[in-house]
């Protein structure tokens, strides 16, 4: 995952916000403006360390050898050891999907304060701020917001985002996806693939995958509509 892709000029809409909207407005677009890309550090981060995880304890102290060693080891206090991983990996495979998973209701919420969706004869309430309700609403100003609708749906499009949504909505409604270190695996070189399990999620079956196949499309999706939709904002309030 790489960092952020620059071209988004935040400063800029946030004076443009102010210029159109007020102080007050501006105020309550800040957290969103900020959250937004932090979202993007903390699915990197959780990413990263979910990499560093599996190169410590599998890559560093196994090159060369047999992998099948570490997962079935011998004795109690490495089977604890060995499970305490298992639960650091999960935590930052499920951490990095939540956040890529929040970046749409996230950037329709900078959206929606943005244009000023909350104003107006017919304002939309901040509690039904997510990314289908803001769409609907730029589709129904057209053509005014076309751009920003445009450029903002692209996220909600994306293949990518259909596993990685069943994942994080399977997690929070029935429990986490398991899972599961998969040995010799016949499609790669690496001796393992650490994998989301099989799951199914809404009459739909997802078969396991490995977890930079899940993440990383969605993440580099999410980057790019954040700073397309941004540039689409200013482009907006410019005119």
């Amino acid at each position: 995952m790489k960092n952020a892709i620059p071209g988004w000029d935040i400063a800029e809409t946030r004076r443009l916000i102010e210029y159109h909207h007020g102080r007050e407005q501006l105020d309550l677009a800040k957290p969103s403006l900020r959250s937004v890309n932090e979202r993007l550090r903390h699915a990197r981060y959780h990413f990263q360390e979910a990499k560093r995880l599996l190169k410590t304890h599998i890559d560093d102290p196994f090159e060369g050898e047999d992998v099948f060693k570490l997962m079935f080891p011998e004795g109690l206090e490495e089977w604890n050891a060995l499970d305490e991983w298992f639960m650091k990996v999960e935590a930052n495979m499920i951490a990095c999907a939540q956040s890529i998973h929040s970046i749409p209701d996230t950037l329709a919420h900078v959206i929606h304060f943005a244009l000023g969706l909350n104003r107006g004869d017919k304002p939309q309430r901040e509690r039904d701020v997510n990314a289908r309700s803001v769409a609907t609403a730029l589709a129904a100003r057209a053509p005014a917001y076309l751009e920003v609708e445009h450029t903002f749906r692209a996220i909600k499009d994306n293949l990518s985002f259909a596993m990685l949504n069943a994942v994080v909505n399977h997690t929070k409604h029935r429990g986490a996806i398991k899972p599961q270190l998969s040995l010799m695996p016949s499609d790669r070189p690496a001796p393992y693939a650490m994998e989301f399990g099989p799951f199914a999620y809404d009459d739909v079956k997802y078969p396991q995958r490995e977890l930079e196949e899940v993440l990383a499309p969605s993440y580099e999706a999410a980057s790019h509509v954040i700073v397309a939709t941004g540039n689409a904002i200013n482009s907006v309030l410019s005119r």
